[in-house]
């Protein structure tokens, strides 16, 4: 089998692609492929057949694509739950999480405590493997309800968990007993509290990421700013970080005298996985860790295998063990940061210097991860290749060295002095690269947005960048250009189809108790928006950017829009208006367009004035033309003193139909459109004030005659929306109603001329 263990990772790979993109193509084209190779003798009976079988296993292992629509989480019974720890327990921003085993089930559920303010807790009481009884209640999570939303339901069911343990009070907890796992788990947190006692904050921070595997110390714009760069995979301990520790303790147990070389060699082996626990217990520090561990054993035993061998193997091994954990980030990003550096070792050895060298690796690094990249945080930012190659050979030069030098020094009953002037030197310099970083992030970033698009075409670029590396092995420059320009078109085309495509859309997002609809018109000749509320305090009334982090963000990257044409407010609630100032601060916005009755708050005026957005008014009788749109205005006709009844009214033609946009209008605002519209008629209504008893008249919808009403409601909303007297209305008047409470996000398509239909996100 010696050199052919990668065509079973391959294999396995195949499937990985064809369960998360539910389709068998990518596992049939490798099977004819592999049938091909053996028919042609270039593969043995032997590596043919075991890739077959690992095909077959793996199959039956690993976990299955979830596409079925999931339940919207039902509250459970609160009461004593009984059951195992059976995992370490992590803090992370006031969230503790720990994985859990009921009694009398097999399955594990996650459970979940949220700390209150200034709360702290024992968590030598939370061992793993220790007996406990809670009180909580089990519940399935909420699935996502719109495009682009992260689904932490489905995110957890692909990790084996179909339940959480939501803990209401840790005070009442009785825990007894521990696993023998648990005093590795003990030795982590003991080295965690050494980092954090004897180091600064700033560095120990950093310390405790790249050489203990928790980045909870380090601050969220830090983790965000390496997101958006792709550079998160410096802060996974990889191979490079585990061959520095190894060599460090190696040279010293050695020169030191205090093992043999053989000896050393054998606790080293013993160690490394030991250490993995201690680092957390990631797939990216099993991976490093089993690899250097292997590597080590077969030079013991004389027996010389390829380094595509070694990787396949413990990439096999991890998933035989652990089939979930192919769902974890950092398996993947570590997976396909190795095979690429393994399948780049000869262009990488040619390297004139170590410096142009390590200019390569990050180059490297950067273009396999591109597809993670882009899948998780739906973004590219095309000059990251080379802050990679910048950053990169820092991180492995510098940064990665002393934080492994500051981990023996806290071992050793050595003096501080070390550790200070390593620590002040790390200080000084670190922080004027993040800054550097900032700045590029500030001044550079020109992010390109493929869309949900990508995930289909991700095999086709993996494809033509691996050919495009075997050409440049191989030193046929003319066909690795065709092939780099290959690979950079796979990435540009998500993002220039909405440009050549005859389809548009209008979606009404899922925000709660909110409004926020999207207009795309066919070959992006305009993006509207029509309301962008949010949730916010009722203590003091100021909206917070989790609506517009967690939906409206995610939505817009997943449809590759960086710029709006227009922003339409209806009126100055929050539900309307606060994620406002969160769009204006992170998009390109044209104008922003209100009725003259429009008095935003004082920081919507701010952030409107700071973007440059043009504000314009749009009294009842005018229109503006946005595109091949036009929206009439046609109320406000008089003041009120209710900003409610001040809503601006749309009329538009979308897709051969006609719609009605009436924000939070009540009974008098609906009778007063009557009576100066007497010809009114739309075949789409967004129902007023989210169904509120006090909108939708049945005089009103009588004169409308529409064929479906729309309604944005939060589930379970302390107001009761929509109200049945409304519903009753609208069901006696045959209009087909789609709420959001129920169906998620709803999404009407059209082709550009033609009438379109309406898409529940939730069928």
């Amino acid at each position: 089998m010696k050199g052919f263990w990668h065509y079973g990772a391959l294999g396995v790979t195949a499937l990985i692609f064809a369960k998360m993109l539910g389709n068998l193509l990518f596992v049939a084209a490798f099977v004819l492929w592999l049938a091909g190779l053996f028919i042609m003798r270039r593969i043995p009976a032997l590596p043919f057949f075991l890739a077959n079988t690992l095909l077959i296993v793996f199959y039956v292992m690993l976990p299955e694509q979830v596409n079925d629509v999931l339940p919207f989480s039902e509250k459970g019974r609160l009461g004593q739950q009984a059951g195992i720890i059976s995992s370490s327990v992590e803090i992370e921003n006031r969230k503790l999480s720990f994985s859990f085993t009921p009694d009398g089930r097999r399955d594990e559920v996650l459970a979940l405590y949220f700390l209150k303010e200034d709360e702290s807790i024992n968590k030598g009481m939370l061992q793993h493997g220790a007996y406990c009884l809670f009180a909580g209640s089990l519940e399935t999570p909420d699935p996502a309800t719109n495009p682009g939303e992260f689904d932490f339901a489905k995110h957890l069911h692909r990790a084996g968990f179909k339940q959480q343990l939501i803990i209401t009070d840790l005070e009442k907890a009785k825990c007894s007993g521990k696993s023998k796992w648990a005093s590795i788990f003990d030795l982590r947190n003991e080295l965690l509290e050494v980092s954090s006692s004897r180091l600064s904050s700033y560095t120990s921070s950093w310390h405790k990421a790249l050489v203990l595997g928790d980045d909870k110390a380090l601050p969220d714009e830090v983790i965000e700013l390496f997101q958006r760069w792709s550079l998160s995979h410096l802060l996974a301990i990889s191979g490079l970080h585990v061959g520095l520790i190894v060599t460090m303790i190696y040279f010293l147990v050695v020169n030191l005298g205090l093992l043999t070389k053989e000896k050393a060699q054998w606790a080293l082996i013993i160690m490394l996985p030991a250490y993995a626990f201690i680092a957390g217990g990631q797939p990216s520090v099993w991976r490093a860790s089993l690899m250097t561990a292997l590597v080590i054993l077969l030079f013991k035993i004389k027996l010389s295998l390829k380094t595509s061998d070694i990787i396949s193997i413990v990439f096999l091994t991890l998933l035989l063990f652990s089939p979930s954990m192919i769902t974890n980030v950092g398996f993947q990003l570590s997976f396909l940061v190795s095979f690429g550096i393994i399948l780049s070792q000869r262009w990488l050895s040619r390297s004139e210097s170590l410096f142009v060298a390590m200019l390569r690796l990050g180059f490297v690094s950067q273009m396999m991860i591109l597809p993670l990249q882009i899948a998780y945080f739906q973004q590219l930012q095309p000059l990251s290749i080379i802050l990679n190659m910048i950053i990169v050979p820092y991180f492995s030069f510098f940064v990665i060295p002393v934080m492994f030098i500051l981990f023996l020094l806290l071992l050793l009953p050595l003096s501080e002095m070390p550790i200070i002037i390593l620590s002040s030197c790390f200080e000084k310099i670190h922080p004027q690269v993040m800054k550097f970083v900032t700045f590029i992030d500030q001044y550079a970033d020109f992010p390109i947005l493929p869309g949900e698009s990508f995930l289909r075409l991700s095999p086709l670029y993996v494809f033509t960048f691996i050919l495009f590396m075997h050409f440049l092995l191989e030193e046929r420059k003319n066909k690795a250009f065709i092939a780099g320009i290959a690979s950079v078109a796979v990435l540009l085309a998500p993002a220039l189809i909405p440009y050549f495509s005859n389809e548009g859309r209008v979606t009404m997002l899922d925000i709660g108790q909110g409004d926020a609809f999207v207009i795309e018109q066919p070959y992006r000749k305009g993006v509207i928006i029509i309301d962008a509320g949010a949730s916010f305090s009722y203590e003091t009334m100021e909206p917070n950017r989790n609506v517009y982090r967690r939906i409206i963000s995610p939505f817009f990257k997943s449809r590759g829009i960086q710029h709006i044409d227009a922003v339409f407010i209806s009126h100055e609630d929050l539900d309307h208006d606060g994620s406002l100032p969160f769009i204006l601060e992170e998009l390109s916005v044209g104008k922003v367009i209100a009725s003259p009755l429009y008095e935003p708050a004082l920081f919507i005026q701010k952030a409107i004035q700071k973007s440059g957005a043009n504000l314009q008014y749009l009294a009842a009788g005018e229109v503006k033309k946005i595109g091949d749109i036009e929206f009439h205005a046609l109320s406000p006709l008089e003041k009120t003193e209710s900003a409610n009844e001040n809503s601006l009214v749309l009329f538009v033609e979308i897709g051969n139909r006609s719609w009605l946009f009436t924000g939070d209008i009540g009974h008098p605002a609906e009778r007063k459109l009557i009576e100066s519209y007497p010809g009114i008629n739309a075949n789409i209504l967004k129902a007023g004030h989210h169904g509120s008893k006090n909108s939708t008249d049945e005089q009103f919808i009588k004169q409308l005659n529409p064929e479906y009403a729309l309604i944005s409601a939060g589930r379970g909303n302390r107001y009761g929306h929509p109200a049945p007297e409304v519903l009753e209305i609208l069901q006696r008047n045959n209009v087909k109603v789609f709420r959001t409470d129920q169906s998620g996000a709803v999404i009407y398509r059209y082709k550009d001329g033609h009438s379109g239909t309406f898409l529940p996100f939730r069928p």
